[in-house]
């Protein structure tokens, strides 16, 4: 399922906003996510599960990074698969 926002752009990680991590730590996952999405909608930003993934690690980092790995979710094309 795929909701297309009109003039459908990419995520930039320099244009978005800064979460404390104790307040954010203590909100459900759910409820991140479904925030996420609400922000690549409100942005212009196509919904793919790819972009809602992306956007949560950026968004909030420690509540959805891999424990030591700070680089971000591996794309295919650049792990050359």
């Amino acid at each position: 399922m795929t909701a297309k926002a009109s003039g459908s752009r990419k995520l930039k990680r320099k244009s978005l906003p800064k979460f404390d991590h104790a307040i954010y730590s203590k909100i459900s996952s759910i409820n991140l996510i479904i925030y996420s999405v609400h922000y690549l909608l409100e942005h212009g930003i196509e919904v793919r599960m790819e972009d809602v993934v992306f956007g949560c690690f950026l968004l909030f980092p420690h509540k959805f990074g891999l424990k030591n790995i700070h680089a971000g979710p591996i794309q295919p094309w650049s792990a050359g698969v």
